[in-house]
């Protein structure tokens, strides 16, 4: 094949397409007495995004199988494909989760993940706990059992992600807390023991809400440094460079993102518009920005060292890579 691009002056391109081998390489039988096929231990950056990550092996070898081609094409070209999935472990109160609050996905090191941040909320999934899954061709749907719980891991996990959101709310409420002394204001509020008293009275139960409110007049933006502008710096992290995407913390989210503009080479940067750049919240309260395309061109790795900023002249997310680790 090279020797004919050769001879023809062409361009050798290596391309890939999914096939159906079923007579050649049937399905694996399923063990009913023991079905489960996939089985793993929840890792720290599973619990951060509320995604199971299953490995290219396993999901072509137990889970693709069953699928029909067109359905499997559809999630090797990298689109999201909805899969519902039952929840088996409490045998007798079996839950199930429909296709649009679960659906698989490739990642673009030919893993895929699972997104199921309900599933996640709902059995408290944390670091160390071991499920199982299997693949039921009979009802068509993903089948979950929870193995092993590490109960004492949540709490330290939840703490050491808290840490930035703590910042925040310290940040805030200390500001908040010289504007009410200025205006003196402080005896007009209730404590949080009067607002418990008042709920027992009134037979109601007490609810912390939080609710987003501008405080640009008790808390301006901060000035930007234009010659030193990279409030955000951060060390490229592995998991980072399996998904595609940046993780900033709670306390340096800067705002709502239109576009990223890549600095790197300052006589030639690039824009990436806000259609393969998007900002998204997790449910720790911490964020990230997906960018694959950047990831992609730049070649990032694990140790790179980058700059972000938010530029509120042109309403932008500025970037810069600071620094490389070539493997």
């Amino acid at each position: 094949m090279r020797e004919a691009c050769k001879l023809n002056n062409t361009t050798h391109v290596v391309t890939r397409e999914l096939i159906e081998i079923r007579d050649i390489y049937p399905p694996t039988k399923i063990d009913l007495k023991n079905p489960w096929q996939i089985k793993k231990k929840i890792t720290r950056d599973e619990v951060i995004v509320g995604k199971l990550m299953i490995p290219f092996f396993e999901t072509f070898e137990y889970i693709l199988p069953y699928w029909a081609l067109d359905a499997a094409k559809i999630l090797e070209n990298g689109c999201d494909v909805p899969a519902d999935m039952w929840d088996v472990t409490e045998e007798n109160m079996p839950k199930k989760y429909e296709g649009g609050s679960v659906f698989l996905r490739k990642l673009h090191n030919d893993d895929f993940y699972l997104l199921c941040i309900k599933l996640f909320n709902s059995h408290g999934l944390s670091i160390g706990d071991e499920i199982e899954l299997y693949w039921d061709p009979r009802s068509s749907s993903l089948m979950f059992k929870l193995l092993s719980q590490v109960r004492a891991s949540w709490k330290c996990y939840y703490l050491f992600f808290s840490v930035s959101f703590q910042q925040f709310l310290q940040c805030l409420i200390q500001s908040l807390f010289l504007v009410l002394r200025r205006h003196s204001f402080t005896k007009k509020f209730p404590s949080k023991a009067e607002e418990e008293e008042a709920c027992k009275l009134n037979n109601t139960p007490h609810v912390v809400t939080r609710k987003l409110i501008e405080i640009r007049d008790i808390c301006p933006p901060p000035k930007i440094n234009l010659e030193n502008p990279w409030k955000i710096k951060k060390k490229i992290t592995r998991d980072e460079v399996i998904v595609g995407k940046l993780m900033i913390p709670f306390f340096e989210t800067c705002d709502v993102l239109v576009g990223v503009w890549d600095v790197t080479k300052e006589n030639i940067s690039k824009k990436y518009d806000s259609g393969s750049v998007f900002l998204r919240k997790f449910h720790n309260d911490d964020f990230y920005l997906s960018c694959i395309k950047l990831f992609n061109n730049r070649g990032l790795s694990v140790g790179d060292e980058i700059g972000l900023y938010w530029d509120p002249r042109s309403s932008n997310l500025m970037f810069k890579l600071l620094s490389q680790v070539h493997a």
